[in-house]
């Protein structure tokens, strides 16, 4: 558990980097998820992985990403995919 006395050489970190359809938040939606677990000496796992988003791709986003709607067709939705990754990815060292 991580608190205001846990040094940074102890702790774990996680990082999420997310691909969209575009920048508006109330439109697009997520095609692509990926995290990093981690401490400052070593990467302790790694996901990726597309998602559905239930809309064609821009090819003004498919431009900056190379993710196309062909890709990601048939993939799960972000709704059903988001609750699966707390378990997985927790607390655990």
């Amino acid at each position: 558990m991580v608190n205001e006395y846990t040094m940074l050489s102890e702790a774990v970190f996680c990082t999420l980097d997310f691909e969209t359809t575009g920048v508006n938040p109330a439109l697009d939606r997520i095609v692509e998820i990926g995290m990093v677990r981690f401490t400052l000496d070593e990467t302790l796992d790694t996901f990726s992985t597309l998602i559905d988003p239930d809309q064609e791709i821009p090819e003004s986003a498919t431009e900056i990403h190379g993710i196309t709607t062909i890709w990601c067709a048939g993939r799960r939705a972000w709704t059903r995919y988001c609750r699966s990754l707390r378990p997985s990815w927790g607390t655990r060292r």
